[in-house]
């Protein structure tokens, strides 16, 4: 995997937990509603990052990481629009965009990896494509069938 994915992924859902809750105050307070959902979304999505390298199984990995990296995508953009409502802006926070812009792409790779590795498994095609076998033995010629009444009577 691109640079030990796994680790990679842990180290991005935990900066942004630590960044995004904001607990030493180096990013002003969210101005708008946008902001705020901005925020919580980035901190949910981090969360269910961590939680799907850690737990989740290999067939779920590559939604989580698409899931991260579409609330990556909301987040910058409330970002954005936090910095064009304000007027007095400091210059981490541009920095914290291009940090998560980095994170975004080699995220990105790691998620094409993950994709590739699970679609090119040939024991799992070949077990899609396989018919399945019955479960009792199947008899070749099975006993012949007689009609008793052809007609039905209601009473």
């Amino acid at each position: 995997m691109f640079l030990n994915g796994k680790a990679l992924l842990l180290s991005f859902g935990l900066a942004n937990i630590l960044l995004a809750s904001n607990p030493l105050y180096i990013f002003p307070h969210a101005r708008t509603s946008m902001g705020s959902l901005g925020i919580a979304l980035i901190i949910v999505a981090s969360g269910v990052l961590l939680f799907g390298e850690l737990m989740a199984a290999k067939k779920h990995r590559a939604n989580i990481i698409l899931f991260w990296l579409l609330a990556t995508l909301v987040f910058m953009g409330s970002q954005i629009i936090e910095i064009q409502d304000t007027y007095h802006t400091s210059f981490l926070r541009y920095l914290y965009i291009i940090l998560l812009t980095v994170m975004d792409v080699l995220t990105y790779r790691i998620y094409n990896e993950e994709v590739k590795a699970f679609t090119s498994n040939p024991e799992e095609i070949k077990n899609k494509n396989e018919v399945p076998q019955p479960a009792v033995p199947v008899d070749q010629n099975p006993p012949p069938y007689e009609v008793k009444a052809l007609n039905v009577q209601i009473a």
